[in-house]
């Protein structure tokens, strides 16, 4: 027949930490998920009632851990563990390195398309100014030739102007001459 468990009734926090392998703070989190009735111990610590076989139900690989390497594991389990994570620093160093390979070919077309922008852009804004500039002689062309039609018709219409002044004054004169002659 199998020996009863040992009663596991008034274990500090530690105690339920080590057992489980996890730190203090998630020790005290399952306490509270697990609704375990909490007293004081005459000395002031809280004192963690357990049912029994509740910190059992764990299977022996969840036992006590530290840093990937089970507590009181042989010298060979060691050695695999550090082994193991040598060969996860080495993982994750290619991976890193493979990121930084990416990112860094992103970076370099990014700055490739960058760069065609800015010529494209520099090559629009050039023609543009051309062309801005051909508008303004244009329009500086077309204002001097209006002020030279303008010219011309101020002066057509002073000739004009001074040929009716001096044909009215010949009729004046005519009609004066006439009336002298008559009269």
């Amino acid at each position: 027949m199998d020996e009863p468990k040992p009663n596991r009734a008034g274990m500090t926090y530690r105690g339920i930490a080590e057992q489980l392998g996890v730190s203090i703070e998630a020790a005290k989190a399952r306490v509270r998920r697990a609704g375990w009735r909490v007293e004081r111990g005459n000395d002031g610590r809280a004192l963690v009632i357990v049912p029994p076989g509740a910190l059992d139900e764990l299977p022996a690989t969840k036992r006590p851990r530290r840093k990937g390497i089970a507590i009181g594991a042989s010298k060979p389990d060691r050695d695999r563990g550090y082994k193991d994570l040598g060969e996860l620093r080495a993982t994750l160093m290619d991976q890193v390195n493979a990121l930084e390979a990416s990112h860094k070919a992103e970076i370099e077309r990014l700055q490739a398309a960058t760069d065609q922008h800015r010529q494209d852009y520099g090559d629009q804004l050039n023609a543009m100014r051309q062309q801005l500039d051909q508008a303004r002689q244009d329009a500086d062309a077309e204002r001097e030739r209006a002020e030279a039609r303008h010219a011309q018709e101020i002066e057509r219409l002073e000739h004009a102007h001074t040929a009716a002044l001096n044909a009215l004054r010949d009729r004046s004169f005519l009609a004066g001459l006439r009336r002298l002659i008559r009269g």
